[in-house]
This record gives C-alpha cells, structure tokens and sequence, in this order.
C-alpha cells in the first residue's frame, strides 16, 4: 500500500475516533445552569490585586460573584475544595493560528494566508476556524481559555483576526468572544518578502513593503472621501461602489481598529513609526518583535504593545538579534508585554512555560503572570472581561496543582463563562453533559 494512502487511512481513522468521542458532534447549545460554584481554600493570584491565601472565589451567573476569604457561601452552591492548589485567571494568548492551521494539518485544511495578491483587509479568519481542531482541547488542558486567531504572515496585510473563547462551541458564532473590538493582521520584513518571491503582486524588498502600504493608504484615503461625500449629501444618487480591501484600510485610518503587526526589526518598527504618524492611526502591538528592546523607549511613549517569545529565536535571518531579556526590558521601559505561542510554532498548551522563562531572565512573578494573563487582555481590549480574577469580571478560572509557573505544575481544572470544561479525568468537555476528545 503506498504510504501517502496509510497517511489518508489514519487520519481518517483519527476524525472517526473524534466523532466518536463527541467532540466534532458536541452539543451547539449555551449551558443553562446557573447553580453557583465555590472554590475555597485555594492561593487566588487575582493578577492585578493581591495574593489571597486560603481564598474563596463565587461563581454565579457565569461571573466572579465575589472573591476573598470567609465569604458567604449561596444556597445549593457546589464547593470545590481547592487547599494547596493555586486559582489563576484563565490564560489569554493574544497570537495563535489554532483553527485555521489546524492540529495534525494538512494542505486541504490548512487556511492560513491568502497566495494570490499581497493586501487582504478584506479577508476574515471568521470565515475559515475550524472549530473542530484538536488543538482547541489541547490547548484549554494548559489552561487556555481566549487566544486570537490571526492569518498568516505571508502578505504584509493578512486580514482580520477573531478572538475565541474556547468554550467547545460547534458553531464559531458561539466561540466568538462577545463584543471584542475587531483586529487586523499586518506583517513587514523577511516572510511578506520571500513567501512570494518571483511573483509580480508582492513586494520584494522593505522598501517595497513600505511603497505599497502607502499607496494603498492613500487609496483608502480617498475611498473613504468619496463615501463622506455621499453621505454627507444625505446618501442621494448611486453610492460609490464598494471595495472591502479598501473599506478595511479606511476603518484601520478611522482609529476603529486593533492593529497587530508581525515584525522583527528595528528598521520594521521604525517603518511603521512613520506610516503611523504620516496616515495618524494607532497600531496596538508588534507580534514576535524580537529586536523590540531596541525601540523600548519609544513603544512605550507610542504606547504599542509587544506580543513576543521568551527565548525562541535563530530560526531565520531577522531572529538573529534576539535576546532572552527582550521582554524584561521592555517591561522595565513601561511597555505593556504579551507572551504567546504563534501555534503551531508551540503549541497553545504550553503558553504558561513562556511566562517561567521569562521569569528566569529576570522577571518578576508577578509581571510574569500578567504577561500570560491581563496583559493580552489589554492588547485584545477585552480587560474589562477577562484575564484576572476581580469582581464581575467572566468566571474564566484555572485551578492548578502549584505554582503556575513551576514547569511540574498541572492544570487540574477549567472554566470558561463558569461552566467546568476541563479536567484531566474527563478530558474537554465542550458543553454541558457532553465528553469532548480527551486532552491528556
């Protein structure tokens, strides 16, 4: 038999083992119950507060009803004794391709960046997740409960992003996180540059990235004059015709949008630092960013988010000025730092490590843990929802056997929205009532 053929057969064979583990048939229903949840006795690292010992948090209502020690427990509440472990807000990875490059991803299924033209603001990744990949139920067994999922990197724009909530919802509507503003992907440098080297639609050299963003720009520019116009003769006549490329440009020059940028370099950063001021649009983080200490002053005055790797780097030319300090010294400059993963480079699973290398480069605890945690919060805009653990915030928690960042420390249970999602005995489980695929 050839091998390409035994390829096909098992992975057939892994969908069928899935289906029958109900995760691709999980149930699309919201979870109804609203029996409160109790979790006592835990070390509650709330994030942005204190340290609690012994803590109490209440889950009512798929929110954080209260949080402190001694509380008052709700009539018919379950309680979950949580002595000796620690409570720590749901992680939050703010760049992961999970569903669009799924686990175990092949040319069919993989919808990562759009080959035929080099800017796509008109392209979604809404349009393609899978909510199906196994890398949703691997990553929420390491404590992931949101990431943004971004195109690729291939074209210097590659469209919007969607922020999940990786509740186990069939449905991407259901998964979608409610009322996230929207985010736009963008990359400069090396990959935009040899992705598509030879093909007359894609630039070649930084300086040809930087030539093209501009015009298209200016071309967003007057795209949006001309709508003004209309509306501004209260919409009588034919409207312009629309153009959802420069539609997403205009919307990214009307300050409406979260910019996030894949870029390396100081001469990147320095590029966008001039596109920004010449076209008066904020850009809310650099992504992988690995030369981000050189610029630290400035990023932070820009007040431009860094979304980057601990210690990961060399693996292609603009890596080669990384530095394991990166993001201590942009955290001592004042910039607001995000780990992640770029899944698949890590998977999704193992974004808490990123956060103990961090430490061990100088970090503090604390800083280190919002780096997995509020900080992503802020870079998506949904701070006030999640990634710590406050009153009236989503009850997105993560029991842990230790120390989070102690690497022997184990996920022992998930909530997303206050319904439990995960444990390491019944594996994900999606929705109420319905085993998922184990994630062991």
């Amino acid at each position: 038999m050839p091998k390409a053929c035994g390829r096909l057969i098992a992975v057939h064979s892994f969908l069928l083992l899935m289906s029958l583990c109900g995760f691709s048939q999980a149930n699309s229903e919201r979870p109804t119950s609203n029996r409160p949840t109790v979790i006592r006795g835990a070390t509650v690292l709330t994030v942005t507060h204190d340290t609690i010992e012994n803590g109490t948090v209440v889950i009512e209502g798929g929110k954080i009803k209260a949080v402190g020690i001694n509380l008052a427990i709700p009539p018919n509440a379950e309680i979950v004794m949580a002595t000796g472990k620690y409570l720590l807000p749901g992680l939050i990875n703010p760049h992961s391709h999970t569903g669009i490059y799924p686990l175990y991803g092949m040319k069919g299924n993989v919808d990562l960046s759009e080959s035929q033209g080099d800017i796509h603001s008109g392209i979604r990744t809404l349009d393609a997740v899978d909510t199906s990949d196994p890398e949703i139920a691997r990553a929420v067994s390491g404590g992931v409960t949101t990431l943004q999922t971004l195109p690729g990197s291939d074209n210097n724009v590659g469209g919007w992003t969607t922020v999940l909530k990786l509740n186990g919802a069939t449905r991407i509507e259901d998964a979608k996180f409610p009322g996230a503003p929207p985010g736009m992907k963008w990359a400069w440098g090396e990959n935009p540059k040899v992705e598509h080297e030879g093909q007359g639609d894609h630039p070649s050299t930084l300086m040809g990235e930087a030539a093209m963003m501009r015009q298209r720009l200016l071309d967003a520019q007057k795209y949006a004059a001309k709508w003004m116009e209309w509306e501004s003769k209260g919409k009588k006549g034919v409207s312009p015709e629309r153009d959802l490329e420069l539609e997403g440009l205009a919307q990214v020059l009307s300050g409406k949008v979260r910019v996030h940028v894949h870029a390396y370099q100081t001469n990147h950063f320095e590029a966008l630092f001039r596109l920004s001021d010449e076209f008066h649009f904020p850009i809310a983080a650099v992504h992988h960013a690995l030369e981000a200490y050189t610029v630290a002053p400035e990023l932070a005055r820009r007040k431009i988010s860094v979304v980057t790797f601990a210690d990961y780097w060399g693996y292609k030319t603009e890596a080669w000025n990384a530095i394991p300090q990166n993001a201590y010294l942009l955290w001592k400059s004042g910039v607001v730092v995000s780990m992640h993963t770029d899944s698949p480079v890590m998977e999704d699973r193992d974004f808490r490590l990123q956060a103990s290398i961090a430490q061990h480069y100088g970090l503090p605890e604390e800083a280190a843990l919002q780096m997995i945690t509020i900080n992503g919060a802020k870079i998506l805009g949904i701070e006030d929802r999640v990634g710590s653990i406050e009153i009236g915030k989503d009850a997105d928690l993560v029991v842990w056997s230790g120390d989070p960042l102690e690497i022997t420390s184990k996920v022992e249970r998930v909530y997303i929205d206050g319904n439990l999602v995960y444990t390491p005995q019944d594996g994900f489980i999606p929705w109420k009532g319905r085993p998922g695929i184990l994630a062991q």
